[in-house]
């Protein structure tokens, strides 16, 4: 994951254009947490919705994630955003992701107002899948799929083939976030 890329992103101190509200039924029903990067026509950014995780008893987590345009979301913010991630800061939030990967306070703040972003912005998402966990198995499998590349769109909601997760990867990092003791 490219975290230095986003040391350098600032929240500046007055509204800037760039990107439109959404509706606020988004962020009430969603809480998007970055876990990593993809590279799909160009860098994206992608988030785990942590209010929508579904448990089950034998093991298995169900999430969706998104993975959103790293240019859209380096657009100068509104105000709005930067008050809303001020005040998550002065609370003391940690992103999830710096759980499990060291980093400064200054990525904290750049994540933090992603995280913000993804939550209340209408930014057309680059892929959304349903990713179904198997914590104890260390395996995952995607059980919905959409994905935009090349401005041609593929949907599926056939459930892929379990696969081992990959050390270094955006499925590692989401197991270390969301599977307990792992």
């Amino acid at each position: 994951m490219r975290i230095g890329a986003l040391a350098c992103w600032t929240l500046p101190a007055t509204a800037a254009v760039g990107v439109s509200p959404c509706s606020a039924a988004q962020g009430s029903n969603v809480d998007w947490k970055l876990y990593g990067s993809a590279h799909v026509d160009g860098e994206n950014m992608c988030f785990f919705d942590a209010k929508g995780v579904v448990r089950s008893l034998d093991g298995h987590i169900r999430v969706w994630t998104k993975c959103l345009p790293q240019k859209r979301l380096d657009q100068p913010i509104s105000d709005d955003i930067a008050k809303l991630t001020a005040a998550k800061l002065v609370d003391k939030y940690v992103p999830p992701i710096a759980m499990i990967e060291k980093m400064n306070p200054d990525q904290w703040m750049a994540i933090t107002a992603y995280e913000v972003t993804a939550d209340v912005n209408d930014i057309q998402p680059k892929s959304r899948i349903l990713y179904d966990l198997d914590c104890d198995g260390q395996m995952i499998r995607e059980l919905s799929l959409y994905a935009e590349k090349g401005g041609k769109e593929v949907f599926t909601e056939k459930p892929g083939a379990w696969e081992y997760v990959a050390p270094e990867t955006n499925a590692a990092r989401l197991s270390q976030i969301l599977c307990p003791s792992q």
